[in-house]
């Protein structure tokens, strides 16, 4: 039973980190500052993580956006400048 629950815990926290961007934008590699208030805002709102490593680049006003997340994580693996 602890191997179940631990199995489907996991599989249900990776599905929760998928997020896709305001607008229905699935694969863009760039998030306005506008988009990454709204999704911190309903990360906030449901105490979530966020999975970005799609973006490739952020600029100031997105990374403040971000920083405001109070969810469990922010993962953003596929930065390559800022």
């Amino acid at each position: 039973m602890k191997f179940f629950m631990t199995t489907l815990f996991i599989l249900c926290h990776g599905i929760c980190l998928a997020q896709d961007l305001p607008g229905g934008q699935k694969n863009s590699t760039s998030l306005t500052a506008e988009q990454a208030a709204e999704l911190v805002l309903k990360a906030n709102k449901s105490n979530q993580s966020l999975n970005l490593d799609r973006l490739t680049s952020i600029d100031r006003e997105v990374a403040h956006e971000l920083a405001r997340l109070k969810g469990f994580s922010l993962s953003l693996k596929g930065l390559t400048s800022i």
